[in-house]
């Protein structure tokens, strides 16, 4: 009897404190000739490649950042994209501000669009003395009228052209400027090296590149792969390949 409970203590010790045991999968992005999609740590593709670039996940946020056609969206941790593939977006408070073509629309962090994308400048009510005790809410300029946008609701309400406590009329609107990092390389802190991890004797010339990180707990450590002087794609701490040529 004492060796079952200590048994069913060390099951129940595994399960809870194994990051892998997890419902929610790690996912690294895996490279099929051009195209990027997610595996899993074992190389299972879990989102197939079809992106031009696929950033790490945020555990944090549960979200990661994927391109397409020069264009950028958010994916949530099932494959979902949270707004369609845009020209730039900007998080605001539990929003997302959405740029198409000129135009702006507002989506939930749940991927629901709340706003068409009929703004031309979307900004924070704080700037304004008028507005800015309004919660949970921007200023919209819309064919050169302006509104008051609730952002828990499809309600836009027409206002007055609203004065800037900053000095000047409404009008610039939230941006969001992308960076193309395909050749730069992070290199996370404590830097690890692949002579730590058994699977990895026999590379050389590998760089730790990111850290996976879960309840604010390391649990997996990726390493770039480099082939003439350009990252060719990454490997695991268990000498997972996460691309194929």
């Amino acid at each position: 009897m004492q060796y079952l409970k200590r048994a069913l203590f060390s099951l129940i010790f595994f399960f809870y404190f194994n990051p892998f045991c997890s419902s929610q999968l790690v996912l690294i992005p895996f490279r099929k000739g051009n195209l990027w999609g997610y595996a899993d740590t074992l190389g299972v593709i879990q989102v197939k490649p079809v992106f031009d670039k696929a950033d790490f996940f945020n555990y944090t946020q549960n979200f990661s950042k994927v391109f397409k056609n020069n264009k950028v969206s958010l994916m949530n941790h099932h494959g979902k994209l949270l707004f369609p593939f845009s020209d730039k977006y900007e998080q605001y408070s539990d929003y997302y501000i959405v740029k198409q073509n000129g135009k702006k629309g507002i989506y939930t962090r749940q991927g629901i669009q709340l706003h068409g994308f009929e703004y031309s400048s979307l900004e924070c009510p704080c700037y304004y003395e008028l507005y800015k005790k309004e919660s949970d809410k921007m200023i919209g300029l819309k064919n050169n009228e302006f509104y008051l946008v609730d952002l828990k609701s499809k309600k836009a309400k027409k206002i007055t052209k609203p004065i800037d406590s900053r000095g000047f009329t409404s009008g610039e609107g939230l941006s969001a400027v992308l960076v193309d990092e395909d050749n730069l390389t992070t290199v996370p802190y404590p830097q690890r090296q692949s002579r730590d991890f058994p699977k990895l004797n026999g590379y050389s010339n590998l760089v730790h590149c990111e850290t996976i990180f879960m309840n604010q707990k390391p649990v997996f450590y990726v390493f770039c792969i480099w082939k003439d002087g350009k990252k060719n794609g990454y490997i695991g701490q268990n000498g997972v390949v996460f691309y194929k040529d």
